[in-house]
C-alpha cells in the first residue's frame, strides 16, 4: 500500500511540474491570475476553459492516475513476488550455510572425540605394555637366577656325590682290611645301600 501511495504522489508531482512552464502560453482570459474575484459563476466559467486546455495539452491526469493506480497492484504483486523469491534465496542460503556449519562442527567434534579415545587407548596400551615389559623383565631375571642356582646346585650335588663315593670306597677298603674273614656281602649292614644316581 505504501508503494502505491508513493507512486501516485510521484505521478502527481510529475504532472504539476509539466503544467507549470506552459501556463504562460494560455490566453490571458484563461490564466488563473485574471479570474474575477467576485462571484463563483464567473470563476467557474473562466476555470473551465483552462481545465479543457490543460486536458488537451497533457491529457486527463486523473485518467492516467486511475490507469496507473489500476496497474499498481500487478506491479506490487510482481515486486512482492520478486522480493519473496529473493528472501527465499537468502533464507535458503542461510539455511544451507547453517546446516553446512553444523555438519562441519559435528564432524570436527566427532573427530576430536575419536582422537581423544584413540589417545586414551594408546595411553592405556602403552601403560599396560610398560607394565608387561617390566613384569617380563622381572620374570626373566628371576628365571636366569633360578637357572644359575639350579646349575650351581647340580654342580654341588655332583661334588657331594663324588665325595660320598670316595668316602664309601675308603670305608669299604677299611672294612676289608680289618675284617678279612668277612665275605664281600657281609659288610653291607655297616654301609648304607648304594643308590643309583642318574
Amino acid at each position: 500500500m505504501c508503494f502505491v501511495r508513493s507512486t501516485v504522489k510521484a505521478k502527481m508531482d510529475t504532472l504539476k511540474e509539466q503544467w507549470k512552464p506552459n501556463v504562460g502560453t494560455l490566453k490571458a482570459s484563461q490564466h488563473p491570475s485574471t479570474l474575477s474575484k467576485g462571484g463563483h459563476r464567473c470563476t467557474a466559467r473562466k476555470r473551465e476553459p483552462t481545465s479543457r486546455a490543460l486536458t488537451a495539452l497533457y491529457g486527463d491526469p486523473m485518467k492516467e492516475l486511475k490507469q496507473d493506480f489500476m496497474l499498481q497492484p500487478e506491479d506490487a504483486k510482481a515486486v512482492a513476488s520478486k522480493k519473496k523469491d529473493e528472501i527465499l534465496v537468502e533464507v535458503r542460503a542461510v539455511m544451507i550455510s547453517s546446516i553446512t556449519g553444523n555438519i562441519e562442527r559435528t564432524r570436527r567434534e566427532e573427530m576430536d572425540i575419536a582422537q581423544r579415545n584413540i589417545d586414551e587407548a594408546e595411553g592405556r596400551y602403552k601403560a599396560e605394555l610398560t607394565t608387561l615389559k617390566e613384569s617380563t623383565q622381572a620374570l626373566e631375571t628371576l628365571l636366569d637366577k633360578t637357572i644359575r642356582d639350579l646349575r650351581t646346585a647340580v654342580a654341588d650335588k655332583q661334588v657331594y656325590m663324588d665325595d660320598l663315593e670316595e668316602t664309601r670306597a675308603a670305608f669299604q677298603h677299611f672294612i676289608n682290611q680289618q675284617f678279612k674273614e668277612l665275605k664281600p656281602d657281609q659288610a653291607d649292614f655297616i654301609l648304607p645301600s648304594k643308590k643309583c644316581t642318574g
